[in-house]
C-alpha cells in the first residue's frame, strides 16, 4: 500500500478509470454532477482501483467499487471505502452499497466487515432472460380491453407525465418510479399502459450494455391489476427487444415486494438462463466517531 495513492477524481481525470465501473455508468462518470464522487487508486501513476458513489438526499450510495486482481488483498479496497466514507460524512448520515454476488464477493464482504458495515442481506434477485421467455404459456394469453392500449414512454404528453409524477406514493412507491434514471431509459422498449388516455402502468427498460436491457420497474394501477396487464406490458417490451436483435434482458425484483416476487418465481423464473442475488449493506456515518 505504500506506493498506492488515493485521489478524488474530476471528470477530466477519469481517463483510465472508466473501465473500472459498469458500462452503463461510464457516461455519467465522465460527466459527474455535484452529487457524484469518484475516488481512484493509483500505483506509480497507474490506475488500479476505483470507488464511485452518488448522493441522493441524505443517502450516499456506492454504485461500484473495483480493484484490479494484482492489487487485491493489499488493503486497497478498504482504503477506497474508508476514503469515500470520510468524503461523504458531512452531508450524508448513511452510506449504502448494493452489489451482485459474483466471484469477488468474498473479498468485498471482508472489506465491509473491516469498515463495520451492516450484515449484508439479499434484497433483489436478478433474472437473466433471452427470447426463450416468449415460450411461456402466458406470453400471448392476455388481451387489452377496448378502452386500453400500450404506447411508448417517450410519447407521453407533458400533462400525462405530470399526472404520473403526482401519483407517486399514492398508488405506486418511489422506488418503482418510471422517472428514475430516465437518462438511461431505452425509448423503444419502455412502454406505458393507457386506459381512456390515462396512464395507469408501465414497464421501463434501461440500457446497461449493447446486448442487454434491464427491466427495473413494472407497475399497474391497483384497480386493474387483476386483468393481467403486467404480463401484457412485459410481453410488449420483450417483443420489442427481440425485434431489435437485443439478445438479453435482466428482470430485477425486490425480495420484499412479495406479490411481484411470487409472480416472477412462478411465471418467469422457469424460463431464466440464470438467477443472481443482489446483496446490500449500510453504515451510519457518525460525525463524532470516525473509524
Amino acid at each position: 500500500m505504500e506506493s498506492v495513492q488515493l485521489l478524488e477524481l474530476k471528470p477530466s481525470m477519469v481517463g483510465g478509470f472508466e473501465k473500472f465501473t459498469y458500462s452503463h455508468l461510464r457516461t455519467r462518470l465522465v460527466t459527474m454532477t455535484d452529487g457524484d464522487v469518484a475516488i481512484g487508486a493509483l500505483d506509480s501513476g497507474r490506475p488500479v482501483g476505483l470507488i464511485y458513489a452518488q448522493r441522493n438526499a441524505n443517502l450516499a450510495q456506492v454504485v461500484s467499487i473495483f480493484v484490479i486482481p494484482s492489487h487485491r488483498g493489499l488493503g486497497v479496497g478498504t482504503a477506497l471505502l474508508a476514503a469515500m466514507e470520510e468524503r461523504m460524512r458531512a452531508g450524508s448520515p448513511r452510506i449504502s452499497l448494493a452489489y451482485p454476488v459474483g466471484s469477488s464477493v468474498r473479498a468485498l464482504e471482508r472489506t465491509l466487515v473491516k469498515r463495520h458495515f451492516s450484515e449484508p442481506v439479499v434484497d433483489t434477485l436478478i433474472y437473466r432472460l433471452d427470447s426463450n421467455l416468449r415460450k411461456a404459456p402466458w406470453f400471448a394469453r392476455y388481451r387489452l380491453a377496448q378502452n386500453a392500449r400500450i404506447g411508448r414512454w417517450i410519447d407521453l404528453s407533458s400533462d400525462q407525465r405530470r399526472m404520473l409524477a403526482s401519483a407517486q406514493d399514492a398508488w405506486y412507491p418511489s422506488y418503482l418510479s418510471p422517472f428514475r434514471d430516465e437518462e438511461r431509459v431505452d425509448p423503444n422498449l419502455s412502454v406505458v399502459l393507457f386506459e381512456d388516455h390515462q396512464p395507469l402502468g408501465w414497464c421501463m427498460a434501461h440500457r446497461i450494455a449493447d446486448d442487454t436491457r434491464l427491466y427495473s420497474s413494472l407497475v399497474v394501477h391497483p384497480s386493474i391489476q387483476h386483468l393481467g396487464y403486467a404480463f401484457t406490458l412485459v410481453a410488449e417490451s420483450v417483443n420489442r427487444q427481440v425485434s431489435q436483435n437485443i439478445p438479453y434482458g435482466l428482470f430485477a425484483v425486490l425480495v420484499s415486494n412479495l406479490p411481484m416476487f411470487g409472480i416472477v418465481q412462478k411465471w418467469i423464473q422457469p424460463y431464466a438462463l440464470a438467477v443472481t442475488e443482489q446483496r446490500s449493506a449500510f453504515k451510519v456515518l457518525s460525525t463524532a466517531s470516525k473509524r
